[in-house]
Formats: structure tokens, C-alpha cells, sequence
């Protein structure tokens, strides 16, 4: 039997009573309650919904890079057309094909309970860039949560103001065999049932924290290729560290948080988020993808040739695309000639992180992509 998930829900109903006492324990409980009856719940697609077993995931493409590279305009652009098999973020929580149809029609009751209105783009979370709603498309990455392995869990859950790491749920690849491996075929197995259910088997899978977890996708996903985003430390940082702090300010308020647990959490995720853009390198270093498996994506190429963009990703990748599609990237590509963030991301030094300190750090980054150091 699995105890991974079951040990890290202990530990994370521990933190929440230790740092914020019995409402956010009881809300925890009820969260990881939810959590662990979706997952039992897949049981029941092996009686009622066998199709999805006999799926094939072929060739998957999947979009990694440092949170905050690009990777949620660009997953959102190519599936705003219905074109591949995404989730709205209901989904995601609830990825057995047979409960969801038995809760779909409550899923609007619950959210307004919470205060939320189901159809409003900003109900769940708008804050610095990323609008969540029950309804919007969001990142493969979130059914990890349901396994509690993947660094959401740093997010969503307060260990993340832990004096303790949580290595376990970050270095993904460095772990026993039997866990990682069980988290990607749990992942294969969601795969195959939104293919299944939406009839389309273009993989395009948005997973930045998945980025240290390559190694173990390509042992379930041999035929694997990755998207790879390429944006400045000294922007994907303090995108991230504000969008966190956003999301803090939301969930728990940042006066109950305290300004010594912000200040630990901020170095806590700086250090992993160097940590992923090293991982990488050290793939690149090994040459573990080749040319046919990996396509780079730098994010100012990005803003300035959206429609050239995304050509090569469907060159390297061969997929088919609607007409409608191009005529969407074509018009949000004339769009963001004027783009203004209608956000303002706070500055590194403002989480305690020093310009020279990332230079020193993620040197190879800045060269290797052409980024200014200046």
C-alpha cells in the first residue's frame, strides 16, 4: 500500500493547526477529505466507464519551464479552440469520468456556497496575471495535488511556512522508484480518461513543476516531447513570488502569516525555483532530449512573433490545428503588439533577493538564452 499520500496529508493537517489554528485544520480536513474520496472515486470507471483503459497515450507534448515563463498564456491560447484534451479546474480535483458526471450538476451550488459565482472569471483567484475560476482551463500539473506530490502542495497547504523542507515533493526524479513511478502512472491514467472522454489525443499538457519529474515522464512516456519556456530569472522570480503572496493574501491574510514565515517561505521558493532552471540545464548538459523530443520557446520571441511561435511548436510537434485557431492566434498575436500587464509584479529585493545573487546563481540561464544580466 501507497503511504506517501496518506503521510504528507498528516503532516500538512499538523502544520495547519500549528500555524493557523482550528478553521484553517478544519477546512484542510475537509479539503484532503475531498481529495482522497476523488481518487477512490476512479474505481468506479473500471465498472462503469471501461473505455478509457484501452486508450493509448501517444507522443504527449508537454509544457514545462519556471512558473511564470509563459507557460499559462501560452497553454490557454492553444486550447482556447477546443482542440485538445484540457481541464476546467473542476476537473481536475474530480478526474474520474464516472463521479463527474454525478457531480457535475451540483459543482455550480458548491462554488456559490463558497461565496463564488460559477460563470465569473474572477471567482476563484484574480490576482498578478492568473485569473482562476471553477469553469477556466488551468494545468495538468494540479492532479499531482490528488497523489500530494507536486509542489502545489507548497501553495495550497501550510506546510509551505514548515522550518522543515519538503524535498519530497519538489525533487521529483531523486525519489523512490515505486512512488514516482505510481504518480506518473496515476498521471497516465487521467490522461487516458479526459482522451477518452473528449475523443481528442493531442496531448498538450501544461506542467512547470513537472520539469524535475523528466526523467520519470519519459520512462511512462518514452515518446515524450517537451515544450520548453525560456524566460529572465529576473522576471519569472518576482512574477512567481507575487503571484504566491497574492494567493497567501486570499487564503490565509498576510498579517496571520507573519512577516518572518513570508520571509522563510520567499527563500524557501527561491531556492527551488533555482533548483528547477538547474535540473534543466543538467538534462540539457546530458543530451536526454534529443532534437525530435525538445523545442525551446524564448518568452520575448513569444511576445514579438506569437504566429511564427506557434508554427514551430505544431512543426515539432505535427499537429493539426483548426482554421479557427490560427485566425485566434493570428488576432491575439495583433492585440499584444499594445499589450499592457494590467498587474505590477513586486521587486526581487523586496523578497529578500539580491540582482547578484540570481546572476550568481543562474548564471548559465542568462547565457545560454541571451538574457541581459544588466
Amino acid at each position: 500500500m501507497d503511504l506517501f499520500p496518506l503521510r504528507m496529508a498528516g503532516r500538512t493537517l499538523a502544520s495547519s493547526w500549528r500555524h493557523f489554528g482550528l478553521r484553517q485544520a478544519t477546512l484542510q480536513t475537509a479539503a484532503l477529505g475531498v481529495a482522497a474520496v476523488s481518487r477512490a472515486s476512479m474505481a468506479l470507471d473500471h465498472v462503469f466507464d471501461r473505455g478509457w483503459k484501452s486508450v493509448e497515450i501517444r507522443r504527449p507534448t508537454f509544457i514545462i519551464g519556471a512558473p511564470r515563463s509563459g507557460t499559462t498564456f501560452f497553454h490557454r491560447l492553444m486550447t482556447r479552440t477546443d482542440e485538445f484534451p484540457h481541464w476546467q479546474a473542476w476537473e481536475l480535483i474530480v478526474p474520474s469520468l464516472t463521479a463527474r458526471r454525478l457531480v457535475r450538476p451540483i459543482v455550480p451550488r458548491i462554488v456559490d456556497a463558497f461565496g463564488k459565482g460559477f460563470e465569473d472569471d474572477s471567482t476563484l483567484f484574480d490576482g498578478d496575471g492568473h485569473v482562476t475560476s471553477a469553469t477556466s482551463i488551468e494545468e495538468e500539473e494540479v492532479l499531482f495535488l490528488l497523489r500530494m506530490d507536486t509542489q502545489f502542495v507548497n501553495l495550497f497547504m501550510p506546510i509551505a511556512f514548515d522550518d522543515a523542507d519538503a524535498p519530497e515533493i519538489v525533487y521529483n526524479d531523486a525519489q523512490p522508484d515505486e512512488r514516482r513511478l505510481a504518480s506518473a502512472r496515476f498521471f497516465e491514467a487521467c490522461l487516458k480518461r479526459q482522451t477518452h472522454l473528449t475523443g481528442k489525443d493531442q496531448i498538450l499538457a501544461k506542467m512547470p513543476y513537472s520539469t524535475l519529474r523528466v526523467r520519470t515522464l519519459l520512462e511512462v512516456f518514452p515518446d515524450a516531447r517537451f515544450v520548453y519556456m525560456a524566460r529572465s530569472p529576473f522576471e519569472t522570480l518576482p512574477s512567481h513570488m507575487t503571484l504566491h503572496r497574492g494567493f497567501f493574501a486570499q487564503r490565509y491574510g498576510l498579517d496571520h502569516i507573519g512577516e518572518g514565515r513570508l520571509a522563510h517561505y520567499w527563500e524557501r521558493r527561491y531556492r527551488y525555483n533555482v533548483a528547477l532552471y538547474r535540473y534543466f540545464e543538467d538534462i540539457l548538459e546530458e543530451g536526454l532530449l534529443g532534437d525530435d523530443q525538445l523545442h525551446t520557446i524564448r518568452f520575448p520571441d513569444l511576445l514579438d512573433d506569437l504566429v511564427g511561435v506557434v508554427d514551430g511548436v505544431l512543426d515539432f510537434t505535427g499537429y493539426t490545428v483548426s482554421a479557427d485557431l490560427r485566425r485566434v492566434v493570428a488576432e491575439q498575436a495583433a492585440r499584444q503588439k499594445h499589450y499592457q500587464a494590467a498587474h505590477t509584479n513586486l521587486k526581487l529585493e523586496q523578497f529578500g533577493i539580491d540582482r547578484q545573487r540570481v546572476v550568481d546563481d543562474l548564471g548559465f540561464v542568462f547565457e545560454r538564452y541571451g538574457f541581459p544580466t544588466g
